[in-house]
C-alpha cells in the first residue's frame, strides 16, 4: 500500500510538474493592442515582458507598467475592452514610458518600441509576435495526456507489485 501511494505521487507530481510548463505568454493581449491600434504587425513579448521571458512574474517594462497604471490589470476574463480603455488613457494622458521624447501610442503606431530610450529604435523582428506557435496548443489534450502518463505509472507499478508480492510492503 505504501510503495502505490508512493507511485501514485511520484506519478502525479511528474504530471504536474510538466504540465506547469504549459504556461505561455497571451498573445490576445498584443493581438488587442495591434487591432486596437490599427498596427500592421504584432509587438513581441518584450513589449511587457521582461528580456521576453513570459509569465506574470516578469511583466515588468516600463510599458507594461505604465499599461497597469492606467488600468490594465491582464486578469483573466479582462479582454480587449481593459487593452482598449488602457491604450486610450495612455494617449490621453500622451504617456512616454521610456522618455524618449515620443509617446507609446505614437511609438507603436510607428513600429518602434516604447521601452527603448533611443529615439525610433525599433523591436527586431516582429514577424510572429508574441507568444507564437508552429501549431496551436490545445491545453485540454496536454492535460489528458499527463494524466495518462500519470494512469500508466500507477498500472505499471501496481503490475510489479502483483508479479513480485513481497517488492512491496
Amino acid at each position: 500500500m505504501r510503495t502505490r501511494l508512493l507511485a501514485l505521487a511520484a506519478a502525479l507530481g511528474v504530471a504536474a510538474t510538466l504540465h506547469s510548463g504549459l504556461a505561455a505568454a497571451k498573445p490576445q493581449f498584443v493581438r488587442d493592442i495591434a487591432t486596437h491600434l490599427s498596427l500592421g504587425y504584432q509587438p513581441p513579448c518584450g513589449l511587457c515582458h521582461v528580456h521576453e521571458s513570459t509569465g506574470a512574474a516578469t511583466v515588468h517594462t516600463p510599458f507594461a507598467l505604465s499599461m497597469r497604471a492606467n488600468g490594465f490589470s491582464g486578469a483573466k476574463g479582462s479582454g480587449a475592452g481593459s487593452t482598449a480603455a488602457s491604450l486610450d488613457a495612455l494617449a490621453a494622458g500622451q504617456v512616454d514610458s521610456d522618455g524618449d521624447g515620443a509617446t507609446d501610442v505614437t511609438e507603436l503606431r510607428a513600429g518602434s518600441d516604447p521601452n527603448d530610450p533611443v529615439p525610433g529604435a525599433g523591436f527586431g523582428d516582429t514577424a510572429y509576435g508574441c507568444g507564437a506557435r508552429v501549431a496551436p496548443r490545445d491545453v485540454g489534450t496536454r492535460a489528458g495526456a499527463w494524466l495518462g502518463v500519470a494512469l500508466a505509472a500507477l498500472a505499471a507499478a501496481r503490475r510489479v507489485r502483483v508479479r513480485n508480492p513481497r517488492a512491496a510492503p
